[in-house]
């Protein structure tokens, strides 16, 4: 993913290091848009989320933040995998989170009940 070549190992494993001894109740994430899809850039990558959160919920605010037209669909792929949307971020994270101490979150869009594609 793009954050992982413009920072290196050292420097992601002492932020991320930094950002759970602050707050051991959330979990950092990296989201950015899937390199295979056209799906519109987001203003911010790094996210510090609520352990209980679950992926539906943070779907709903990434939805919102992307100001997607609701005849898009939003997919969220850990380690380019589809996951359930009721998993908590703290359980993801504890399974699929990348030795750097951040899970990297990549999402993609499709135009849903045959709409066309709407930026």
């Amino acid at each position: 993913m793009d954050f992982q070549h413009k920072h290196t190992f050292v420097s992601r494993l002492a932020e991320s290091a930094r950002m759970l001894a602050q707050y051991p109740s959330r979990v950092p994430l990296i989201v950015q848009a899937h390199p295979h899809t056209n799906a519109p850039p987001i203003d911010k990558a790094k996210y510090l989320v609520p352990r209980d959160l679950t992926l539906g919920q943070f779907l709903h605010c990434l939805r919102t933040r992307l100001k997607l037209h609701e005849s898009i669909a939003l997919f969220l792929l850990v380690n380019g995998e589809l996951l359930p949307m009721s998993r908590l971020a703290g359980s993801v994270y504890e399974t699929k989170s990348d030795p750097d101490g951040f899970l990297y979150v990549a999402y993609s869009t499709e135009s849903a009940f045959g709409a066309e594609t709407v930026g």
